[in-house]
């Protein structure tokens, strides 16, 4: 099933958007996130577990491709 691309400009709507998704889906099923560093890519993906599991956490994958050196 395809829904679509969303976008999201509000924590609310990202929380309430996550929160439907995550009861629409089942296992197996892909979401893509994209965007800049900082827009709210790790906050969608923190709802959208949180609405499946237990409180788990849920670290940011851009900090695994992305590093500063401060020189």
């Amino acid at each position: 099933m395809n829904l679509g691309k969303f976008h999201l400009n509000s924590v609310s709507r990202t929380k309430n958007i996550a929160y439907n998704l995550s009861k629409l889906s089942k296992a197996g099923d892909m979401f893509a996130l994209y965007g800049e560093i900082g827009v709210g890519k790790t906050t969608f993906a923190k709802y959208f577990i949180n609405q499946a599991a237990e409180k788990v956490m849920v670290p940011s994958p851009s900090y695994n491709i992305y590093f500063r050196y401060e020189c």
